[in-house]
């Protein structure tokens, strides 16, 4: 199914560079689209500096990046979106991955 509709998930970085501030733009955004997929805008919400013996200056930028989410579809209809990384993982009903089973889904 096609649709107009989108998602969008933001996440914070915060990129660095010895040599200018758009140098730590691209550095975050570099990295980012390693691990995340369609990327699709970015915001600067800060810049500064650190000083290195007294004068060499060290670029902070801290971005918001915005990524589409992309849906994802199994045979059986159920949809689950995909919110980072290269590959989805699609699971029927289950806990996610990261979730600690607790003392009641150990006993059954």
């Amino acid at each position: 199914m096609i649709t107009d509709d989108h998602v969008y998930k933001t996440v914070e970085l915060t990129g660095t560079s010895r040599s200018t501030f758009e140098a730590a733009v691209q550095s975050a955004i570099r990295t980012a689209s390693k691990t995340l997929r369609h990327l699709r805008w970015f915001e600067v919400v800060e810049v500064r500096g650190e000083i290195e013996q007294g004068s060499d200056i060290h670029w902070q930028v801290m971005l918001k990046v915005g990524f589409t989410v992309e849906p994802s579809e199994d045979p059986t209809g159920d949809r689950r979106r995909q919110t980072s990384g290269k590959k989805g993982v699609w699971q029927p009903g289950g806990p996610s991955v990261t979730k600690r089973r607790t003392r009641h889904h150990q006993r059954l």
